[in-house]
């Protein structure tokens, strides 16, 4: 049984899995004063109240993507404290040898989460060219070409951020909730739909401009676009470019690379 761990700016999400079927499915803050105490209370916590409490022990091992530092330390101590009897977790990074050329410079700043991603999307839908677009707390496309090469992309604030920029620093637009009612009109009439087509629709048309772009560039007009992050089905919803809509993405590829990694 794999322990997935995704640390992310907003969130870290621990999925057990039992082959490639999830029985565990954790998410909790991002809060950068986490200690490993803290997150192995709050983890064991989680379990516990999804009934899940004695799953921990039946760990084989462990696959981490991070994009916070300080999380991934406390992550680690919490697994070797957790889980004593099983090999140190494998995190992902840009320097590894995983069986995609990366032609990112240098590669260990890579986010691990925009790799880890683009490896799932490259061994489940079809090798490239593709796109992978991620909404999380920031907006990324990757970009996969058709030897099924990491090329690069494109790194976005998300949504979220922009929801939360015109909140902080203006004086009279609400906090909009970003899972919002359906249809959305352009031409906002209120307050709320403005805000609600900017964000949301904005998102779309971006997407839709990127993707032409990143075409364009690797010359695969016909480049599939998997869309994945928390708000990745949202904007699917408003835009007919994206293909597919994958939220387990990340788990899925850190599956894959654990099980490449400690059987090569």
């Amino acid at each position: 049984m794999l322990l997935a761990i995704s640390i992310g700016n907003s969130n870290l999400r621990f999925v057990l899995l039992d082959g490639k079927i999830p029985i565990a499915n954790i998410r909790l803050r991002s809060d950068r004063r986490r200690t490993s105490d803290d997150l192995a209370g709050a983890f064991a916590g989680a379990l516990d109240a999804q009934g899940r409490g004695n799953l921990l022990r039946d760990a084989t091992g462990v696959c981490v993507c991070s994009v916070v530092p300080i999380l991934s330390e406390a992550v680690g101590e919490m697994c070797s404290r957790s889980l004593p009897d099983i090999p140190p977790p494998l995190f992902i990074t840009g320097r590894m040898d995983q069986g995609m050329a990366v032609h990112y410079h240098p590669p260990q700043s890579l986010g691990a989460d925009r790799l880890v991603s683009a490896y799932a999307a490259r061994e489940i839908y079809g090798g490239g060219p593709l796109i992978v677009a991620d909404f999380g707390t920031a907006t990324t496309f990757n970009a996969i070409d058709a030897s099924g090469a990491f090329l690069g992309g494109a790194i976005l604030p998300g949504i979220g951020l922009g929801r939360d920029a015109l909140v902080e620093n203006t004086a009279q637009l609400p906090r909009l909730d970003l899972f919002a009612p359906e249809p959305i009109a352009a031409i906002g009439q209120q307050t709320v739909d403005a805000l609600r087509s900017g964000l949301l629709l904005g998102a779309a048309a971006q997407c839709e401009g990127m993707v032409a772009r990143i075409r364009a560039e690797m010359g695969a007009p016909q480049a599939r676009v998997i869309a994945t992050g928390g708000l990745g089905g949202v904007v699917a919803r408003h835009s007919p470019i994206i293909d597919v809509v994958d939220p387990d993405l990340t788990i899925t590829g850190l599956r894959l690379l654990y099980e490449k990694l400690t059987t090569a």
